[in-house]
Order: C-alpha cells, then sequence, then structure tokens
C-alpha cells in the first residue's frame, strides 16, 4: 500500500495521468469527428482536408524545428536557475515565430504558384493557423518544468470550444474550409492560454530575446530540427505523394484507414513525452523496463484484434464496406507491433542514457529509407494506397531494428 502511494504521488505518475488525458481526447474524438467528416464530406473533399494537413505538417515541422527536445532537456537541466529559463523561454518563442512568419511566405508562394494548390487555397491558408497556435503553445516548458496538467487543462480546453462545434457546422462537401478553421482557432486558442498560464504561474514575464539568445537555442536544437523534419518526411510524405498521384478520393481511403491507427498509436505518446525528462533526472532503468515491457504487450494485443475485427471495425466507424479501407487499415495496423518498442527505445532510454545523437541518426537513416521507397514508388508509377501503407510498415520496422542493435550494452541493463 505504501509502495502504492508513493507511486500516485509521484510526478512521473501525474504527469502520465495529465498526458493520458489528452490522449485520451485525441483517441476518442478522431473516432466520432473522422467518421464524420467522412460520411458528411464524402471520400474526396475528407482526402482534401487530410492532404491539405500532411501538406500543412512540413511547414509545422520547419516551426517546431528541434526547439520541442533542445529546450526540455536545456530547461529541465536548468530549472533552479531562473534567469536561464526565462531567457530560453522567450528565446524559442521568438526564434518559432519568425520561423512561422517564413512558412508563411513559403506556403502562400507555393498555392499561388501551382494550381493543384490555387484551386482550394482557402483550404491551406486557414489550416495555417495551427503553425502559428503551436509556435506559441510551450509545451516543451511545461514538459520541462513536469507540470504536463498545465497542457492537458489548455489543450482540452481549447480543443472541445472548437472542434465540437463541427458537428453542428458542417453538412456537406461544401464546408470543407471548416474543419481546418476549427482547427486553427483550436492552436491558436492553446497557444495564447499557454503564454498566459507561463507568465502567471511561472513567471515567465515577457522580455525581448537578445539575437544572441535566439542563435544559441537555434544552433543547440539543430541536431533535433533534422529527426524532426525527417519524422514528418515519413509521416507525411506518403499521403503527400499519394495524393499528387491518385487525387483527393485516393488521399481519403487512405487517411481514412490510417487516422483510426494513428489514434490507437497516439495511446503511447504519454510515457514517451513524460519518460524522456524523467529518465534524464533519474536513470530508472528498473522502472522504465517494466513499462517498456508492459506497454509493448498490450500493443500487441489489442493490434491483433484490431486486425482481425477491421471489416467491423471500419464498418461501425464509417458505415461502409470498403475492402481498400480494410485492407489499407489492416497493413498499417501491422506498424503498432513495432511502434511502441521503437518510440521508447529512443529518447526516453538511449537518448537520456547514451546520446542523443544516436538517436537522431536512428531516425535520419530511417526516413532516408522512407522516402527512397516512396520516391521510388513514385517515379515508377507505382505507388498505391496499399503500396504507401506497406513502405511505412517496412520503415517502422527498419527502425526498431536500429534501435534494439543499439541497446546491447551494459549500460541498459537496470541494476
Amino acid at each position: 500500500m505504501r509502495i502504492l502511494r508513493r507511486t500516485l504521488a509521484s510526478p512521473l505518475f501525474k504527469n502520465l495521468l495529465s498526458l493520458s488525458a489528452i490522449k485520451g481526447f485525441d483517441y476518442i474524438v478522431p473516432l466520432i469527428l473522422i467518421p464524420f467528416l467522412f460520411r458528411t464530406l464524402g471520400v474526396e473533399m475528407f482526402g482534401l482536408v487530410y492532404f491539405a494537413q500532411a501538406f500543412i505538417g512540413y511547414f509545422m515541422a520547419f516551426t517546431q524545428f528541434g526547439f520541442n527536445f533542445y529546450t526540455t532537456h536545456y530547461i529541465a537541466s536548468n530549472i533552479s536557475d531562473a534567469q536561464k529559463t526565462r531567457e530560453a523561454f522567450w528565446s524559442v518563442i521568438s526564434a518559432k515565430l519568425a520561423f512561422a512568419a517564413a512558412a508563411f511566405a513559403a506556403m502562400a508562394a507555393i498555392v499561388f504558384r501551382f494550381e493543384a494548390f490555387h484551386a482550394h487555397r482557402e483550404v491551406y491558408f486557414l489550416y495555417f493557423g495551427i503553425v502559428v497556435g503551436e509556435a506559441l503553445f510551450p509545451s516543451w516548458f511545461f514538459q520541462a518544468v513536469e507540470k504536463m496538467k498545465f497542457i492537458t487543462y489548455i489543450t482540452l480546453s481549447a480543443r472541445t470550444l472548437t472542434m465540437v462545434p463541427m458537428f453542428f457546422v458542417v453538412r456537406g462537401p461544401e464546408d470543407v474550409w471548416i474543419p481546418p478553421l476549427c482547427y486553427s482557432l483550436g492552436s491558436l486558442l492553446s497557444g495564447a492560454i499557454g503564454i498566459a498560464v507561463a507568465h502567471i504561474k511561472f513567471g515567465m514575464a515577457f522580455r525581448f530575446a537578445g539575437i544572441g539568445q535566439i542563435w544559441k537555442h537555434i544552433r543547440g536544437s539543430s541536431p533535433f530540427a533534422l529527426v524532426n523534419f525527417c519524422n514528418t518526411l515519413q509521416a507525411e510524405s506518403g499521403t503527400f505523394l499519394l495524393g499528387l498521384v491518385g487525387g483527393n478520393a485516393a488521399t481519403g481511403v487512405y487517411s481514412a484507414a490510417r487516422k483510426l491507427v494513428d489514434a490507437y498509436n497516439a495511446v503511447i505518446q504519454p510515457i514517451q513525452i513524460a519518460m524522456y525528462p524523467y529518465m534524464i533526472k533519474r536513470k530508472n532503468l528498473g522502472l522504465f523496463w517494466k513499462i517498456f515491457f508492459a506497454a509493448s504487450a498490450a500493443s500487441a494485443v489489442f493490434a491483433t484484434i484490431a486486425i482481425a475485427f477491421a471489416p467491423l471495425i471500419i464498418d461501425l466507424f464509417y458505415n461502409t464496406p470498403s475492402r481498400e479501407i480494410i485492407d489499407a487499415m489492416r497493413i498499417i495496423m501491422l506498424k503498432s507491433y513495432a511502434t511502441i518498442p521503437a518510440i521508447l527505445l529512443g529518447f526516453p532510454l538511449i537518448g537520456a542514457i547514451k546520446s542523443n545523437s544516436i538517436v537522431i541518426k536512428t531516425s535520419v537513416w530511417t526516413s532516408v529509407f522512407y522516402v527512397c521507397l516512396v520516391f521510388g514508388l513514385y517515379f515508377c508509377g507505382a505507388i498505391s494506397v496499399y503500396s504507401v501503407a506497406a513502405v511505412a510498415v517496412l520503415a517502422e520496422y527498419a527502425l526498431l531494428t536500429q534501435r534494439l542493435f543499439i541497446i546491447r550494452g551494459r549500460e541498459f541493463r537496470a541494476k
């Protein structure tokens, strides 16, 4: 009983609980919202929404740069120095807003230059609000100080206020502009409230960040920027290229299958986010391996059930017996056997115990492998819903294989 009370009172458990609430929301809402949008917008406009989301994802990655990793580590390591923490906070916010401005200029140039984008320009411009909102929201700060409950309160409130109205105002394909608008408003609201909470609760009073300080954090984040952008290439390039080749209908089929799998895999993210700063400070390998094996086993069981009952799941959520969506979901779900262990072996273990650069290299090589395969399909005219799904699975197992090879050393064993 004493051990249970100590566990429930630990910062790690509280942070896991807070982040699990967000991911629970992220898990439940897509299971309701995405099928609703699929049925209401139709497969083609549904595909456009998620093609645009993939496109905007590149600009999001550019704006995030590597701050979410580097600054979390920096602040967690200098938490007792109020001046360094405040300087880091405003340096990163300033840098991300500058990157967001550059990203907007690049996006506008592409949208007005190419007819494929210009035809639905309002969707892309309305979606860009999520980039600005992400630049403002200091989730990395709340992670570093291990107060993730604020991420929960802010995110759930903002998303509820902006996403729930979609069920009442989206009535048909002509309302395709409403989901991007709602997503952007939720992101902007989260960002504004996050800045206010950091100022009021943690003394992050506004101060102009010097060029030298901003450059220091840009330079420190640059190795992480590569892994972040590589992850985005791996996550979004398949959807993006499929949309260019197969059109919005193919994107709609692929996205319908992928979003259900992504919602399932999102459950693991609270553990990764909470474990990283925890392992940096405490390096508790015994606890890590218990969480690792429990999470991996649970994931394998649920993935097997999802594959077996894929027709029932697709019919339940999308109200369609589409064989293409069912088969695509089954293929993509094979990733789940590797996703959980690969993520946990990354920054929470290898990054905290050995070196972040090693984690970065594994992600970069995996992304190179994925991009070569998917662009190979593109240039060979072999890109399709199934081939893109299969390449995503191969890349996930390539990542896991690399990280399993790295952890053979004694330093990763629990004492």
